[in-house]
């Protein structure tokens, strides 16, 4: 089947046909999403040309891999922004192995959603992308300081609750409760924003 260069398919229709081997819905989602997938991966490790050879690694993974997407467990750019930041931890925890230290950037929390629209999709992708941003900041401003920085450490650096309490010097049983207070308000405020 020979697509113009704006594949028209859904991304489940993608997802499929990328796992039967077509390269034109390989390039459809890597012109769709890679965008905020570089921001993320920007994000959690904190250097760019690092960043941009993960995003590579990633879209080769999921071309030699299209078979472990599971439509089920959630939409297609959920897959990928979630195996964006997996591989981007590991690159993480693979430096904190190498230097004996959790190796990681220092950002303000404020940009932990960072320039996710930013990105190099369709206008209407942006459109929803940028509002799917500004939802999630506004629920993450009603969030208390102590709140944000645990999710923002735990989410884009990828520190287990221990190592959070360890690098903020926050009790582990505070630093739990945030976390837990922090996701219900969370999960409560986007609902209500919807």
């Amino acid at each position: 089947m020979t697509l113009s260069s704006k594949d028209q398919r859904n991304d489940y229709e993608l997802m499929a046909a990328l796992a039967g081997g077509d390269h034109d819905a390989l390039s459809a989602l890597y012109d769709r999403y890679s965008g905020v997938m570089l921001a993320l991966c920007r994000r959690v490790l904190g250097d760019a040309s690092e960043a941009e050879q993960l995003l590579l690694d990633v879209f080769t993974e999921v071309w030699q891999r299209a078979d472990r997407y599971d439509d089920s467990r959630g939409a297609p750019l959920t897959y990928l922004l979630t195996l964006c930041r997996s591989r981007a931890i590991d690159r993480c925890r693979s430096r904190r192995s190498k230097q004996g230290k959790w190796a990681t950037h220092e950002t303000a929390t404020d940009n932990s959603l960072g320039n996710v629209a930013d990105s190099g999709n369709q206008p209407a992708e942006a459109l929803v992308l940028g509002e799917q941003s500004r939802l999630i900041r506004r629920a993450m401003d009603s969030l208390t300081d102590a709140q944000r920085k645990v999710l923002d450490l735990a989410y884009f650096d990828g520190l287990s609750q221990s190592e959070i309490a360890e690098a903020t010097g926050i009790p582990l049983g505070t630093v739990k409760s945030h976390v837990r207070m922090a996701l219900i308000q969370l999960r409560q405020k986007l609902r209500n924003m919807e």
